[in-house]
């Protein structure tokens, strides 16, 4: 399982990144990402379960799974550069950084919480991930990291 989690922000990223080809019209790069990514995945799940054995294997097919993604998600991002521009910037490790410190202290939260029966687990579940929004929009203010409103949304707009 933690073999694919790690994969889940990369899978993520190739998603974010599958739609923004669909936006500007070009469904062919991201089939062929897909393709790829697929390919390369499958022929590293199986090359890595005939030589790791145990629990290992099942680690190793998920960061398998997950390196084939991040290597189509850059190939994407590259193919995309000359449309939308750059879309990959260490500018955007800081914003990525505080989501993950911010999940890990939710996940804190909740470990310590301890919540019992399905009632006082939801409840828990709600107040900490609400909590936990709030801090990363904090965050992201003190980061000067949100996008722009648009105008739509300002106020006395419309």
């Amino acid at each position: 399982l933690l073999g694919l989690a790690v994969g889940v922000p990369v899978y993520g990223g190739f998603l974010l990144l599958t739609r923004a080809a669909y936006a500007i019209g070009d469904s062919r790069t991201p089939a062929l990402a897909s393709l790829g990514s697929a390919a390369l995945g499958a022929a590293v799940m199986v090359a890595t379960a005939e030589v790791v054995h145990g629990s290992a294997r099942l680690a190793m097919i998920g960061v398998g799974h997950s390196v084939a993604y991040a290597l189509g998600g850059l190939w994407l991002a590259r193919r995309l550069r000359p449309r939308v521009g750059k879309v990959l910037s260490v500018r955007l490790l800081v914003p990525l950084g505080a989501a993950g410190a911010v999940g890990l202290g939710a996940w804190r939260a909740m470990n310590a919480w301890e919540p019992s029966g399905r009632g006082p687990t939801v409840a828990a579940l709600a107040v900490v991930s609400l909590a936990a929004v709030g801090v990363y929009v904090g965050a992201l203010r003190v980061l000067d990291a949100l996008p722009p409103r648009s105008p739509e949304l300002r106020p006395g707009a419309g």
